[in-house]
């Protein structure tokens, strides 16, 4: 997944995967390391494939819904 060079704490992305699959809350246990967790895309090299091959962007959370219904289908 390419998240358009915004930088996400992995929470955020569970969440994302969660609400894209149904399911409920994101539930972790508590963060003892005080380093940040993210997960960020490389933005300028996503601009860059997308505009070689003339598609769109694609949001995060559509990635994500996308994946999982294909993975839905074949599983």
């Amino acid at each position: 997944f390419d998240s358009g060079g915004r930088a996400l704490e992995l929470e955020e992305v569970a969440q994302c995967v969660v609400a894209a699959m149904g399911g409920g809350r994101v539930e972790r246990k508590a963060v003892t390391d005080a380093t940040e967790n993210r997960y960020v895309g490389d933005n300028d090299r996503y601009c860059r494939l997308i505009d070689r091959f003339g598609i769109d962007p694609v949001s995060l959370d559509r990635q994500i819904a996308e994946t999982a219904t294909y993975l839905a289908r074949i599983g």
